[in-house]
């Protein structure tokens, strides 16, 4: 699922990101290459292909995003925890949950509250797999279960599930990217 416009800066410097695979469920090394200069030389609308921004918090919470997907978890933290939002609180969630600070990334889930992808994440089509199912249970997903998930396989307890939960990290961040990318382009 590719969450930007084809060719849009966005969607190039996602893909950059992609072909060294997904996002870890920790830390994680900082992905290599020129994409952070490149991110960094693009202005909001630059980055988006848009002559205007309608949203200048969900453009910032997409530049988090992106850091965060490159495995540069303090510079996404210091732009996600300045976007006072929803989305900006699910990113700082999902940074903490990386980080990991399990109970902080709790804390900013908590934050966001019911948030729209919820509801939508368990229809769109992601692997399935005994876990996704607990995650949600309730036919919704539940953000507090994944952070618990993720716990259990970084500590050891559940090592088999790290490539699942990889995936479902990845398609969890790239829907938040789309819904942040029409959040900020109206």
């Amino acid at each position: 699922m590719n969450p930007f416009p084809d060719h849009t800066p966005a969607s190039n410097l996602l893909q950059s990101l992609s072909d060294t695979g997904v996002p870890s469920l920790g830390p994680g090394n900082p992905k290599k290459g020129s994409w952070l200069q490149e991110l960094n030389d693009l202005s909001n609308s630059q980055l988006l292909g848009v002559d205007k921004v309608r949203d200048h918090n969900a453009a910032q919470c997409i530049r988090s995003g992106l850091l965060l997907y490159g495995e540069l978890l303090d510079s996404s933290h210091d732009i996600s925890q300045d976007i006072h939002t929803t989305e900006g609180s699910y990113w700082h969630g999902i940074m903490h949950r990386k980080e990991p600070d399990y109970p902080n990334a709790k804390y900013w889930f908590r934050r966001v509250g019911d948030h729209p992808l919820f509801e939508a994440l368990p229809q769109e089509g992601d692997p399935q797999s005994e876990i996704r199912d607990q995650i949600q249970a309730t036919g919704i997903w539940d953000p507090f279960e994944f952070v618990d998930e993720v716990e259990r396989a970084v500590r050891g307890r559940n090592s088999d599930a790290i490539e699942v939960l990889e995936r479902l990290q990845d398609f969890e961040m790239r829907a938040l990217f789309a819904h942040c990318y029409r959040l900020a382009t109206g």
